[in-house]
């Protein structure tokens, strides 16, 4: 990963409202470049509660948010709420992803919660049309 932005801000009306906090609580702001096969692969903008997710460094985010977040802080990640859609490229796409004006991108914004249904991140993730895809698995039994 590479490490665009890393800041940590109150948070605004959105954020309170998807993750559940007062207007004093902090939040991470991190923008990050995903890079696979030394390919870009994502661009993610994401918010998480600094009281809830202690402790993320930049060592923390060159890695795996999640890892930490099980192994260091033993939090078990539970559900996460998504919705998928496309979209033009914006500005940090086109500069990180390599994505031409006109390719469409492949757009996941997500609430994700802790096991004990605590919201601990709110996050958008921009894909190339090229490199991202979602797989979705539907069970019968739910029917």
């Amino acid at each position: 990963s590479k490490i665009i932005k890393f800041k940590i801000r109150y948070p605004n009306a959105d954020e309170k409202e998807r993750l559940n906090l007062k207007k004093n609580d902090l939040v991470y702001d991190i923008k990050r470049l995903r890079i696979v096969d030394d390919e870009p692969y994502a661009f993610e903008y994401t918010k998480m509660p600094v009281n809830i997710i202690p402790g993320i460094d930049e060592s923390v985010l060159k890695k795996s948010i999640y890892g930490y977040i099980n192994q260091t802080l033993n939090k078990k990640i539970g559900a996460a709420y998504r919705i998928i859609s496309a979209n033009k490229p914006n500005q940090d796409d086109q500069k990180y992803l390599e994505c031409k004006k006109d390719d469409p991108v492949l757009l996941v914004n997500q609430v994700v919660f802790l096991k004990d249904g605590i919201p601990f991140e709110y996050s958008e993730t921009h894909h190339p049309y090229n490199k991202g895809k979602i797989t979705v698995y539907v069970s019968g039994n739910n029917r």
